[in-house]
């Protein structure tokens, strides 16, 4: 896993809305910062959205629970939101503390991980790439 801080502004983190394109600024800027630490690729089927889901995800992997994206190497995920806009919300990887990385990006590769219920508003980018 790799750790980013300050990948973005909370100017430009409000300004994000529903799925990217990969050209967009933002998306290619941090795709751009991902290829200096990782071989990471835009392939078919790649996507970028902002995603607000109160309801969290339970422990899965970026392939998808019924292996519909196996193509996915790569995920990022970089929390929009301020830590005071919401409660609860954490991102978790099996035996890790939660991380709540407003305006930092994770990188990440094959780790099983969860986003835990929250209430408030949670809003966070996600990156899946090859």
């Amino acid at each position: 896993m790799h750790y980013f801080h300050d990948v973005l502004t909370q100017e430009e983190a409000n300004g994000l809305t529903g799925y990217l394109n990969f050209s967009n600024d933002i998306p290619a800027r941090l795709v751009d910062l991902c290829s200096t630490v990782a071989d990471v690729r835009v392939v078919d089927g790649a996507y970028v959205r902002v995603e607000e889901r109160k309801e969290g995800h339970p422990w899965h992997f970026d392939t998808g629970t019924k292996g519909h994206m196996p193509w996915c190497k790569w995920s990022v995920s970089c929390l929009l939101s301020p830590v005071d806009s919401f409660k609860g919300g954490g991102f978790y990887f099996r035996d890790s503390e939660p991380y709540y990385h407003h305006l930092d990006m994770l990188l990440f590769s094959g780790l099983e991980h969860k986003v835990a219920r929250s209430s408030g508003k949670r809003r966070v980018l996600l990156m899946f790439m090859g």
